[in-house]
């Protein structure tokens, strides 16, 4: 069988196969249901520009099922270990792959969610799925119920679906261990939730979940295993008659509210909180289960990976998605992806994938990852992220920022895999190709530019692919269950933020969890604190520990330290050095910057202004006399208050910023402040790593490079000589994409 790992070499985390390092770009093939399969020439096509790893989705694994026509219907069968798995016809399908290109090797990704009729299903899919009806029906006390009553899907506390998972992996990868074509596997994806990703559908619905029994009992056991005494649970819940076998699950009221505007406080609403905290527990906790079957009974060989950690991007809802209006709260707290530190600490997990950003990807754009790239990677994982573009040769009216012609699939194409290669990231192309349809990527100018995607991509194992940036953006995972679950706040302070700020502000960015903060590199100058409303008191003793010192500066968000136990400006003082008071109420937060002759603020040109027309709260703003105040913060009843502040301690300086969004310009002028190299001072978007870099140009004209040293600098794609020199420019059309090769060896050699 096949053997493929990830390691964490000199040059960074590496797929190997075989013992050769292998450049990990993967071709999601149509799954080849029958001889009439629609994706048979695509894959010839990808196999003809050298890519060989192909990914296939099983959605319903009740198509392996055995059974037998009884008077009374269809029997499923089943032994005592559970259902019994005729896997002849997926030899059958994989031998159409390996028709399309004989030296395929295949990444399964498998769909366990038990619901019904999934949207992105073919119509064999819906046939087959009757096998999961079947299960629903006599498992109603594994289903999921929703605040409105549905039962759609299994729950994800349900042990009886776990096993049944565990049992379906550990008979199919055996049955790949003896057949010759199922040898090629070298990958399994376990994906549950709506298309896999591991969200729930009821997470993007206005319904609070899961009112089960199975999950009321997982989430006393849980907080048995937190709490380990009554007396404990009881003093933490401020509930003197709560008790392990009666606890329930918070009512949707709870889940949809907060008890101080628009944040929770665990003096108040410790039960809300507790069950957040849980349910990504669960999650991982199921995550982990199902990667450890792979690994274990794949003796190693096989890698096992998943859909989880969007943190940056489950602002989510259906009305995000188009699929019913108003729904107003998001995924982040619903979707269980909040333990992302426990899957990257499992060793049984290798690799952790998602698409890029679906929140601008036109002109302009950015292919943004999801998840905190740099903290997988630490990790010893690799990261996969999925470009499911749609390119211009998808239905007018596809939206999700559709290209318009060739030539913007060619700029979004190679913009998303500049944002890849310069983070040591994999990457696949979801070939969504139908009957009677041309598939997005069926044409012989795209396909041409995936093999010079290909051969930068082989060139690039060679050479050192670890973080160079000076710039450490940290999110808490836990942050987001302190919090009211709607929009208002995350929108503008983490989405818009990575979507318009980051990117734009002309030098790279890496994005960790809070709890590696020991862990990261010292070449960092600046830290960004994302969203650290909620710190306790092990976290505010790890920051202060690892950024107070060597001359760092901390960039504070809007509510920084605001909530420990309680919410108060002492909490925030702690964490940033700086003093502030609370204004007790909630309103839209604008910040004007009024002092751009301040060394962080001078690069500026003229003073801007920012912030949200969501309402937020309660609001603080600055109140110490040893700060340098920058800006101030508007709001309700023309409040002006001090909102943008610098403090210098010495060994260390705080920066706080009061208002979310903070325009490129801005952090680039931080970032001048703090030291940082500037690789580009328009705002245009930016990827860099030692050996490559990347433009994507907002708007047309000359655009003026900065590197650190003298460097022959090569068109990546073209291998045509731009300049030899420490700074160059060049000409860019407004959406172009342009991706150069900086390193120091010979490009032609590598």
């Amino acid at each position: 069988m096949v053997k493929a790992e990830i390691r964490k070499t000199a040059n960074g985390v590496t797929l190997f196969i075989d013992g050769k390092p292998t450049y990990p770009i993967i071709h999601w093939a149509v799954y080849p249901y029958d001889d009439s399969w629609a994706g048979r020439e695509t894959t010839e096509m990808f196999s003809e520009v050298g890519v060989h790893l192909h990914h296939l989705y099983l959605f319903d694994i009740g198509r392996y099922v055995k059974t037998e026509k009884t008077n009374g219907g269809i029997l499923y069968l089943q032994d005592e270990t559970g259902f019994k798995y005729d896997f002849k016809l997926l030899e059958t399908e994989l031998s159409r792959l390996l028709e399309a290109d004989e030296d395929s090797l295949i990444m399964l990704r498998i769909f366990f969610e038990m619901g019904g009729v999934h949207h992105i299903r073919s119509i064999k899919d819906r046939i087959a799925s009757s096998w999961k009806d079947w299960w629903r029906e006599r498992n109603p006390q594994e289903l999921e119920i929703t605040s409105g009553g549905g039962r759609y899907s299994q729950s994800y506390a349900s042990r009886s679906w776990l096993q049944l998972c565990q049992d379906f992996l550990t008979k199919l990868i055996s049955f790949l261990q003896r057949s010759e074509l199922g040898q090629r596997v070298f990958a399994i994806i376990p994906g549950a939730g709506h298309t896999g990703e591991w969200v729930k559908e009821s997470a993007m619905e206005d319904e609070a979940s899961d009112y089960s029994e199975v999950m009321r009992q997982a989430f006393a056991m849980w907080l048995m295993q937190k709490y380990g005494s009554l007396e404990r649970l009881r003093k933490s819940w401020r509930d003197p008659y709560v008790h392990f076998n009666k606890v329930e699950i918070p009512s949707p009221e709870e889940m949809f509210s907060s008890d101080t505007f628009h944040f929770r406080t665990p003096d108040k609403s410790c039960r809300v909180i507790d069950y957040f905290h849980f349910l990504s527990d669960l999650v991982a906790d199921d995550i982990i289960a199902l990667c450890r079957t792979i690994k274990e009974v794949g003796e190693d060989n096989i890698l096992a990976g998943v859909f989880y950690g969007y943190l940056t991007e489950l602002v989510w809802c259906n009305w995000f998605f188009d699929q019913g209006e108003g729904r107003r709260y998001t995924a982040y707290q619903r979707s269980g992806h909040l333990s992302l530190s426990k899957v990257l600490s499992s060793p049984y997990v290798d690799f952790i994938v998602s698409p890029y950003s679906y929140g601008y990807r036109g002109i302009g754009g950015d292919s943004a990852p999801m998840t905190l790239v740099e903290s997988v990677r630490l990790h010893g994982k690799l990261y996969f992220l999925e470009d499911d573009t749609r390119t211009h040769l998808f239905p007018p009216g596809s939206k999700y920022g559709r290209a318009r012609d060739m030539s913007e699939t060619l700029s979004y194409m190679l913009r998303t895999f500049s944002s890849a290669l310069t983070r040591n990231c994999g990457l696949w192309y979801a070939d969504w190709k139908s009957i009677g349809r041309r598939g997005p990527y069926q044409d012989s100018e795209i396909m041409n530019l995936i093999s010079k995607l290909r051969e930068v991509g082989e060139k690039s194992i060679k050479l050192d692919r670890k973080p160079i940036g000076e710039v450490a953006v940290i999110v808490n995972e836990k942050s987001f269950i302190y919090e009211q679950p709607t929009r208002n706040l995350d929108y503008p302070l983490i989405y818009l933020q990575k979507l318009w700020g980051f990117p734009r502000a002309g030098a790279p960015y890496d994005l960790y969890l809070l709890k590696d903060l020991e862990e990261i590199s010292e070449s960092y100058k600046l830290f960004i604190f994302l969203n650290a409303y909620y710190l306790s008191d092990a976290e505010r003793d790890l920051v202060k520990r690892t950024v107070r010192r060597g001359g760092k500066i901390s960039l504070w968000l809007f509510g920084a330290g605001m909530i420990n136990d309680d919410i108060s400006e002492e909490n925030m003082a702690e964490v940033t050095g700086i003093k502030f008071k609370i204004d007790w109420t909630e309103w839209n937060v604008r910040l004007a910057v009024t002092d751009c002759d301040h060394p962080v603020t001078q690069d500026l040109a003229k003073p801007i202004s920012f912030g949200t027309d969501m309402e937020v709260g309660p609001i603080p703003y600055v109140d110490d006399e040893d700060a340098d105040i920058l800006g101030y913060i508007v709001y309700s009843r023309g409040m002006c208050v001090p909102g943008f502040a610098y403090k210098n301690f010495g060994d260390w300086s705080s920066i706080y910023i009061g208002a979310p969004n903070i325009p490129p310009s801005l952090l680039r002028s931080i970032y001048r402040f703090a030291g940082i190299h500037i690789y580009v001072d328009s705002s245009d978007v930016l990827y860099v790593n030692r050996n490559f870099l990347a433009l994507h140009a907002v708007t047309g004209g000359v655009k003026k490079f900065h590197l650190r040293e003298k460097r022959r600098i090569v068109n990546a794609i073209s291998s045509e000589v731009v300049a030899e020199s420490r700074e160059f420019q060049d000409l860019f059309r407004t959406g172009e994409t342009k991706l150069y090769y900086i390193g120091e060896q010979d490009w032609k050699s590598l």
